[in-house]
């Protein structure tokens, strides 16, 4: 069982630890740099490597946003740990369960790494080894219980006022 989460302490077996960040929120962070804050608690059924999940996510690079899920009204369908998300939220992913709403702060090894990212049109560069903060929901996994009731509800604004 996890024991409780105070600043620096390693969660048993789970290699969490407490992270201290400027603007207050909680934020843990995994051994591999990985910081996150839950906004919202799911009560739905955990993600497994393997499952087809459907999510929405915003991402933002300094005050640029890079990535927004939210303001499509089509789902989007990823495989979990099947390598299509950037490191950091493949990660997160496999500790999220449907109904969680994570901010994340994804360091550049785990986001875009050394190659960055090339610009195209609507989508800014992303330089080596830049740190991405993302918000991300897992809204269902198909197959596995209820799907969360936000296809066409208020999904164009984050809970949060981080983006």
């Amino acid at each position: 069982m996890a024991e409780a989460l105070l600043g620096g302490v390693l969660l048993s077996g789970l290699g969490i630890r407490g992270a201290a960040f400027a603007d207050g929120e909680d934020w843990k962070e995994t051994d591999s740099g990985l910081a996150y804050s839950v906004l919202k608690s799911g009560e739905g059924p955990k993600v497994e490597a393997g499952d087809l999940v459907v999510i929405r996510f915003r991402g933002q690079y300094k005050n640029i946003v890079i990535d927004d899920l939210f303001r499509t009204s089509e789902p989007y369908y990823a495989r979990a740990a099947g390598g299509k998300l950037v490191a950091g939220l493949e990660e997160a992913l496999l500790m999220m369960r449907v109904g969680d709403r994570w901010k994340l702060k994804v360091p550049g090894a785990l986001a875009f790494g050394q190659q960055g990212r090339s610009p195209a049109p609507g989508r800014p560069r992303i330089p080596p080894n830049a740190p991405i903060e993302y918000e991300m929901l897992v809204v269902d996994i198909p197959g596995k219980g209820d799907p969360l009731d936000l296809y066409f509800g208020d999904t164009d604004q984050p809970d949060s006022d981080f983006l």
